[in-house]
């Protein structure tokens, strides 16, 4: 017996309605006609009735479709609209009159093509949805990765890693410029402020706790300084941590975002050859002495021009009003 259901044909009332995936597939006109014929197909399946050749059939004229099922459509859009679908195979018509000269068609839906589109239509939501999938998992890896991203920015971040002799260079580069004896230091320092043990700080990480106000902070954090202090002094790099104090990332204020680049308050300081607190005392003293002398010649250049115009003014004559 012939399997005539669909899930892209509705199955109740006899109102006007189709499927819209279906009439994307084959045109808004040919996807009612075949909800139409559907619907009368189902009716004789109920009945038993109008079954050919492993097939139920309705058959009906032009006249009768339009007058009865869509009196809204000229012939000429009926005969296109069948013509259309079986071109595409979806509407087998045929004659099983038993009058030679009734010319009636009968119509019947070819629920195997019917059958392949529907496949293709879950085919391609499926491969939408998959599609979906991957680029919901994209973002939520990129989301991963910029909240990663995120959090080794904040240099209030503790790093629980055990430093041993296999992972130090992760803290101690040999381009560093540290000593053994400095390398062991940096090395002690970044232990005891991953174990929370009670050592005597070194003047950089105490500032770090005190100006900072950071008790649990990144322990990259306290090489690049030491590092700068190495190049400098340990004085200027807190003199530089000070006046950061107040800076939305007083680190990034000191190095940089990226120290390579020579941005930052200390590369600053360095790029002029200032490598101590008195160097820069002095350096500042002088932009000061050299911004007084700049004031004060201005102001010695307005008073000499006031003196001069002054002057003129008083040697200006005086006119007299003509007596008539």
């Amino acid at each position: 017996m012939q399997n005539i259901e669909s899930d892209l044909l509705i199955n109740e009332g006899s109102l006007i309605m189709f499927d819209k995936q279906l009439a994307e597939e084959v045109g808004m006109n040919e996807a009612i006609f075949l909800q139409q014929l559907y619907y009368w197909l189902r009716i004789n399946y109920k009945a038993d009735k109008n079954y050919i050749e492993g097939k139920y059939w309705v058959y009906n004229t032009y006249g009768e479709w339009l007058e009865n099922n869509f009196p809204f459509w000229s012939k000429s859009t009926l005969r296109r609209t069948i013509k259309n679908l079986e071109k595409e195979e979806l509407v087998i018509t045929d004659n099983f009159n038993k009058a030679g000269f009734d010319k009636t068609k009968w119509y019947t839906i070819n629920f195997e093509v019917l059958s392949k589109i529907e496949n293709k239509i879950k085919e391609e939501e499926q491969s939408a949805q998959n599609e979906q999938t991957t680029v919901q998992n994209e973002q939520r890896k990129c989301s991963k990765r910029t909240d990663g991203a995120v959090q080794n920015e904040q240099t209030n971040t503790r790093d629980y890693t055990e430093i041993t002799t296999d992972n130090k260079s992760k803290y101690v580069s040999s381009n560093d410029n540290l000593t053994v004896e400095e390398e062991q230091e940096v090395l002690e320092e970044v232990k005891a402020q991953q174990t929370d043990r009670q050592t005597e700080p070194s003047p950089i990480r105490e500032a770090i706790n005190n100006i900072w106000k950071m008790n649990n902070f990144n322990p990259n954090i306290l090489i690049t300084l030491i590092k700068y202090a190495n190049k400098s002094s340990p004085e200027l790099v807190i003199e530089a941590m000070k006046r950061a104090k107040y800076e939305d990332n007083p680190f990034y204020y000191c190095v940089g975002r990226d120290p390579a680049q020579g941005k930052g308050i200390l590369n600053r300081w360095l790029s002029r050859g200032i490598t101590s607190i008195s160097e820069l005392e002095k350096i500042e003293r002088g932009n000061s002495n050299e911004s007084k002398c700049k004031g004060d010649q201005s102001e010695s250049i307005s008073a000499v021009d006031k003196s001069k115009s002054d002057r003129a003014q008083r040697k200006k004559p005086k006119y007299k009003a003509k007596r008539n």
